[in-house]
């Protein structure tokens, strides 16, 4: 397989730029001239005030009625803490202790009844614990030992029966394994060995019957190819590489047939262009010109009809966004946000709105958390 090079030193400060900034042509469609992106359509509303310091991080899942925030970093370091919010009622309610270390650099994931946190990274260590929180309740319960090592920036899946964990870094080291936890055994097992090199910050999706990952970085490398991993199988196969330059920390959404990656950053800065993978057809196609500026760390998500993407940043931070309709291949900016400008925060899709908390505003090291939040309405 091939993928996008670079030198090392680069590719470091474009994966520390996707921490502390966060924080074949193509198949299937004919090029034509690029079209005026549509009207800005929807509304914003503000969210009451969190009773949680400002963070960074994607540490928010959507689990049916809440969006549940546990974890990430601010000035002072990682936190061990969370809270849920109830969009309907305009809420939040804190969570109770969780049985982990505080730590940032994890994915959260929600099985329809619980929210699994494992893996991640508390000050200089990674970690491999974890531990699940039941809304319902109203407590915590610990994992069982996992079988790979600690690590953090992976990717995490959720097939309906497992949690799939593979890849990420610890230190300069990337992960090529992964491990699946079974919450109701409580038991973990080993993945088979994957057909491509081990990386870090990297897209990852779940099709419904195999856990897609595509692009990311390692100490040397950004990467433009990916591979397919089958649960009731135990095995992978891999996809064909990109027509777009490798890079980190893409936002990426499954559309039930595509996996669609945009922006992130390569080895000549953040991007603005992206790919759509077509898992029927086994090909892919390059996305039309975004009317948005390059960037890493935006928030992003999936309507149903509409990839979602707002904030984010490249030299600076922005607070602006568009929605890239796969349906008829085009692009339309979002009306202005009432946030300012911000990068890697918590984001989740109800399925009616998209919820934005939180995330790097300003300087410092690790970046100063804004502490607000707000809604956005596609209708």
């Amino acid at each position: 397989m091939q993928c996008a090079r670079s030198r090392g030193s680069s590719l470091s400060a474009v994966l520390l730029a996707a921490v502390l900034v966060l924080g074949m042509v193509g198949c299937g469609r004919e090029e034509r001239a690029d079209s005026p992106p549509s009207e800005p359509a929807g509304s914003w509303r503000a969210m009451a005030e969190s009773p949680l310091p400002g963070r960074s991080g994607r540490v928010g899942v959507w689990a049916g009625k809440e969006m549940l925030v546990w974890g990430g970093i601010g000035t002072a370091g990682p936190f061990g803490d969370g809270a849920a919010y109830d969009p309907g009622s305009d809420r939040w309610r804190v969570l109770p202790p969780a049985p982990l270390p505080a730590r940032n650099g994890h994915v959260p994931l929600w099985t329809d009844t619980e929210l699994l946190v494992w893996g991640g990274r508390s000050g200089t260590a990674d970690l491999a614990d974890g531990a699940a929180y039941s809304p319902a309740t109203d407590r915590w319960r610990p994992f069982a030992a996992s079988p790979i090592s600690p690590r953090s920036s992976m990717a995490a899946a959720w097939t309906g029966r497992e949690a799939l964990y593979w890849g990420g870094r610890s230190g300069n080291s990337f992960f090529a394994d992964g491990a699946a936890y079974n919450p109701t055994s409580n038991s973990w097992r080993r993945l088979a060995p994957s057909p491509i090199a081990g990386r870090a910050t990297f897209s990852a999706a779940w099709t419904g019957e195999e856990m897609l990952v595509w692009g990311g970085g390692s100490a040397s490398d950004f990467f433009a190819d990916g591979a397919a991993y089958n649960p009731a199988k135990d095995t992978w196969r891999p996809i064909p590489p990109a027509p777009v330059a490798g890079r980190v920390g893409a936002a990426t959404v499954w559309t039930g047939r595509e996996l669609v990656v945009w922006g992130g950053g390569g080895g000549d800065g953040h991007l603005a262009d992206g790919a759509a993978y077509d898992l029927v057809a086994g090909t892919w196609r390059v996305l039309p010109p975004a009317p948005i500026s390059p960037r890493g760390g935006r928030s992003s998500a999936w309507t149903g009809q509409k990839m979602l993407i707002w904030g984010g940043g490249d030299r600076e931070r922005v607070n602006d966004g568009a929605a890239y309709s796969p349906a008829n291949d085009k692009w339309e900016l979002l009306p202005a946000s009432p946030l300012q400008p911000r990068s890697n925060g918590s984001v989740a899709w109800t399925g009616e709105r998209l919820l934005l908390w939180s995330g790097q505003a300003g300087g410092g090291s690790p970046p100063e958390s804004a502490p607000d939040g707000a809604s956005f309405s596609p209708q």
